[in-house]
């Protein structure tokens, strides 16, 4: 029998593993809906069924999150290089305050569609068990599978072969 402390962490930690482990690699996606900085309500589900889009890149991201505001440069690159052969990114914001995510929308100049809750951490994105910033989902549109992820990291880590794979590059 294991002691009371170990039956709680293990009770904490197993909805967040088997929330994880639906969205590994391998794993179809799941859809996620939001306000976009018109107000309009935008789902992953739009963008992974667009004909025109071959994979989507889901950006999980927050106007406060240092290594996230540095790395948009290099997703800006990748959206204008891959943008026409099929590559689409959603920008998901784990932001609380409407300002601050429209001034950095604004201020990184930021091309692909973005949306949040504005609820912080406590957002409906959790069904991809998001623990750090930033993070990343890579989704193939033919069949809707996650082919890549990153739990944490920086733009660097952004899997750019397979992206390359994808799009016949």
């Amino acid at each position: 029998m294991l002691p009371a402390c170990c039956d709680r962490f293990r009770r904490y930690l197993r909805p967040q593993i088997e929330q994880y482990l639906r969205t590994d690699v391998g794993q179809p996606y799941r859809d996620i809906a939001a306000p976009t900085p018109a107000g309009d309500t935008l789902s992953l589900r739009q963008a992974v069924e667009d004909p025109a889009n071959k994979c989507v890149l889901v950006d999980f991201w927050a106007s406060w999150c240092g290594p996230c505001i540095s790395g948009m440069n290099r997703i800006k690159q990748l959206y204008e290089t891959y943008r026409a052969a099929g590559l689409e990114v959603i920008g998901v914001s784990l932001d609380s305050r409407r300002e601050a995510w429209l001034r950095a929308i604004e201020k990184e100049g930021l091309p692909w569609s973005n949306i949040s809750n504005l609820d912080g951490w406590q957002t409906g994105f959790d069904s991809y068990g998001i623990q750090s910033l930033p993070s990343f989902v890579l989704i193939r549109c033919s069949d809707g599978q996650i082919v890549a992820r990153k739990p944490w990291g920086r733009a660097s880590h952004i899997p750019v072969g397979e992206i390359e794979k994808l799009l016949g590059q």
